[in-house]
């Protein structure tokens, strides 16, 4: 693979400003669903970023077309995300927190991790097992409070847990397409895909109440954030990153997505943190971190 001559910088910087897109986007979220249906919200932004995407590889001349044989594929990858991701992420939102939504999200490596070895018989290391134990705990420090009740709806933790099935189900399939399509592309037709499937969702369910919500600065203002910032820049920096560093290195800046939800949650949400729940974010992060960092040591000593 040829090497590009970035200055780590501008690397890692375009990295970190991809977490903190997404990172704040749940928040964004969260307001505009004081508004809108999630069905609403995801489908004008799956409309508009494909729209985006479309254009902007139509300009630069690098949009591909898909071949026939990979319809299929294509369909399955844009059903899991974003049609069913952002359907189960969207709810998940709506009966949790920001930083629940985040954290459990987060552990979408860790799944991809058990479904590797479930489905390729990838050994795991000591290592793997440990960082899994760890970002499990820290799960259940912050989903669950004192008196032992719940901190976030059951159906809001079952949607969540619906979220992670389908994203690492889309990993799996876009693994597939990575090796024959450019990454904007992908998703750019994914994007595609998930605007048509959620359109009769949106007629049938949504509509006549979309048409008499008004508009007003916070609900544009916070939709242009998701359409913009986390749809369309958070993407290809991380994409940029991903091609620079590689996989495994790049994935590890994943890890602080939920910090900077913590972060936007309390000044803007006016959420509030105990002493357990940080530690429970921390527990989260360090272990995701410990299931990465076991395959970065095993590529680097292979």
């Amino acid at each position: 693979m040829k090497q590009h001559q970035y200055s780590p910088i501008i690397v890692y910087g375009a990295l970190i400003l991809a977490m903190f897109f997404w990172g704040f986007s749940y928040v964004c979220s969260t307001i505009v669903f004081k508004y809108w249906t999630p069905i609403t919200a995801i489908f004008i932004r799956s409309v508009c970023c494909s729209v985006i995407l479309f254009s902007a590889l139509k300009i630069t001349k690098k949009l591909e077309i898909i071949k026939r044989k990979d319809f299929g594929l294509l369909l399955l990858s844009g059903s899991l995300c974003p049609f069913l991701y952002f359907i189960f992420e969207g709810y998940g939102l709506l009966y949790s927190t920001p930083t629940i939504c985040s954290v459990i999200v987060s552990t979408i490596p860790i799944f991809s991790a058990i479904g590797a070895f479930l489905m390729f018989h990838e050994k795991l290391s000591t290592i793997n097992k440990i960082g899994m134990f760890v970002s499990f705990v820290g799960v259940l420090f912050i989903v669950v409070n004192k008196d032992y009740s719940l901190a976030a709806q059951p159906i809001g933790l079952l949607f969540l847990t619906l979220c992670v099935l389908s994203s690492v189900g889309h990993i799996l399939v876009l693994n597939k397409l990575c090796s024959k399509y450019n990454p904007f592309t992908i998703v750019a037709y994914e994007d595609l895909v998930g605007a048509l499937l959620f359109m009769p969702l949106f007629f049938i369910f949504d509509f006549k109440t979309f048409i008499h919500i008004p508009l007003n600065s916070e609900l544009v203002v916070m939709m242009l954030m998701l359409i913009i910032f986390a749809g369309s820049l958070a993407f290809p920096f991380h994409a940029f990153g991903l091609r620079e560093i590689g996989v495994s290195r790049s994935n590890v800046f994943t890890n602080i997505i939920p910090a900077f939800t913590a972060v936007a949650s309390f000044l803007f949400l006016n959420e509030t943190f105990t002493w357990v729940k940080i530690i429970g974010i921390a527990l989260v992060i360090g272990g995701v971190t410990l299931v990465q960092l076991r395959n970065q040591l095993k590529k680097h000593h292979s």
